[in-house]
């Protein structure tokens, strides 16, 4: 199934107005209609995290601050794939750089790593102090 700004085909409601197309997500109506807001409230949040759940008991009216301070402390955001599309790198092959500059019995000068990885020596500095790729932890 594809996805909409994370929403399902079926969230979102297609209708004409006035000779024009525009969408309308259900969320978004199901709060205009049913819950009351105050005027800085402009957006609709999941209180459970589950974009197909529209009862009215699920969502809220919210600020620009109250939906970010939501949509990053739930689990979805959390446990994330971070997609790095245009990296010389990977995760594994951070690991790999990690483990052979730490190794103490090392033979290898940094320029040799360097251009085994494609990357400059600066880079392969960076990935081993941290200062690079720091949310790869194990190695």
């Amino acid at each position: 199934m594809s996805l909409t700004n994370g929403y399902p085909p079926s969230i979102s409601l297609k209708q004409r107005v006035n000779g024009k197309s525009t969408g309308r997500y259900i969320h978004k109506l199901v709060a205009q209609h049913f819950l009351e807001k105050e005027e800085d409230q402009i957006y609709v949040i999941h209180l459970d995290y589950d974009k197909e759940n529209n009862h009215i008991d699920n969502l809220k009216w919210a600020t620009k601050r109250e939906k970010e301070v939501h949509q990053y402390s739930g689990e979805n955001y959390k446990n994330r794939k971070i997609n790095r599309s245009y990296a010389k790198l990977t995760e594994s092959r951070v690991r790999l750089i990690r483990r052979k500059v730490n190794d103490p019995n090392r033979r290898t000068r940094i320029k040799m790593i360097a251009k085994q990885f494609g990357i400059s020596e600066m880079q392969v500095y960076r990935v081993a102090s941290g200062a690079n790729w720091k949310h790869v932890t194990d190695y």
